[in-house]
């Protein structure tokens, strides 16, 4: 039995695109991009996009960004994962996601970090990273972050400790890379002593680094098979500057998310965390174990793919494995919807424009706004 979960009609979904552009775009807009491709596919097939889309109507006023939509979800954001509950953001193509994302900090900051420094950090698709710079750079002014380069995360995540510093973005491909950050700890001096100690006796030389653990004896007696003095020395010079390396993940933990600050986690396009034993998901879950907040981005379930969200569930801690999901989704569908009111981050209101008369109304469209009580005193 399939759950179908948070779906919205065609109309639900052109909205907020329609909305962002200001009027209905053209069909040659709508054939940019695959998910509004997807759309105007949808739209041809109920009638027409033309006769789909003439059913909205628009008033010539500007939508104000953040919207008060936007701020309520950011309050939702702050507010449950200030019981525990991490959140899923689980919202169209186009709706704003990356800012209600950041909105959320500085709620944090004021309401539940009791006096900490507040640091989020915006883990996403490599490629969408210089978004998320630019929506913080727009939106939100008073606040500085630091994307972390594969050419220089060294110097990025010594920067990033810096007290301005309150966003700090990496991308996927990054986040399971090495770090040299510790690599001044083994220089030239240290290839000497290898040099001196192996001249000494090689076999004594290497159980005895063995036994500090410096690597396992099994690989040491490789080496002293395989290789001639100098390049066993250089074999145990390298294994002294992988000691002395850590993954970028564990640099991030060790010197910007440190336990006097406040972490707020942020994964974009969670949909994309499919297998539970990449490199990825490993990485991730460190980070997670350090925050003490948590949102998780994707589309995925307002496009019915619920089966596809295993590995977010997993980073909610509702179920340990992709595979508990989709038996639990096949076996008993109420827990599964459960879970997810319980960790979706809903509208909060059942049309936007109950709460903001700027965005443009559907015809004859009259329902009654009830606001979450906990949430809008955040404001």
């Amino acid at each position: 039995m399939n759950v179908k979960y948070a779906t919205h009609s065609l109309e639900d979904r052109l909205a907020p695109l329609f909305d962002m552009y200001g009027g209905v775009p053209p069909r040659e807009i709508m054939h940019r991009h695959p998910y509004f491709a997807e759309l105007l596919r949808e739209a041809d097939t109920q009638g027409g996009y033309e006769s789909v889309t003439s059913s909205f109507e628009f008033d010539e006023v500007s939508i104000p960004v953040p919207s008060v939509i936007q701020l309520l979800k950011a309050g939702q954001i702050s507010l449950d994962n200030a019981k525990g509950i991490p959140k899923i953001l689980m919202d169209c193509a186009g709706s704003g996601k990356t800012l209600t994302a950041l909105l959320a900090l500085p709620l944090f900051e004021e309401h539940y970090a009791k006096g900490k420094k507040v640091v989020a950090t915006y883990v996403s698709p490599g490629n969408l990273v210089p978004t998320m710079m630019q929506e913080l750079r727009r939106f939100m002014p008073g606040y500085k972050g630091i994307p972390i380069t594969q050419q220089s995360r060294e110097k990025d995540i010594m920067e990033a400790t810096k007290e301005d510093i309150n966003f700090v973005f990496l991308g996927y491909e990054l986040s399971y890379r090495n770090s040299h950050l510790y690599d001044d700890h083994v220089d030239g001096k240290k290839l000497g002593e290898i040099l001196i100690g192996l001249s000494d006796g090689a076999r004594d030389y290497v159980e005895h680094l063995a036994e500090e653990g410096l690597f396992s004896a099994k690989d040491g007696y490789k080496a002293l098979d395989r290789h001639n003095m100098i390049d066993l020395g250089g074999w145990i010079y390298k294994q002294y500057q992988k000691r002395c390396m850590t993954n970028v993940i564990d640099a991030l933990i060790d010197n910007v998310l440190t336990q006097d600050v406040f972490s707020y986690l942020i994964i974009g396009e969670g949909h994309n965390l499919v297998h539970m034993d990449s490199l990825t998901r490993t990485a991730l879950e460190k980070l997670k174990q350090r925050a003490d907040a948590l949102l998780i981005e994707t589309a995925t379930a307002v496009r019915n793919n619920v089966h596809q969200m295993g590995t977010m569930m997993t980073l909610v801690d509702f179920v340990d494995s992709p595979h508990s999901w989709k038996r639990i989704i096949k076996k008993d569908p109420r827990r599964a919807k459960a879970a997810l009111d319980l960790h979706a981050v809903t509208p909060i209101v059942t049309k936007i424009q109950q709460v903001d008369p700027l965005v443009p109304k559907h015809k004859e469209e009259e329902r009654e706004y009830e606001a979450h009580p906990d949430v809008v005193t955040l404001y």
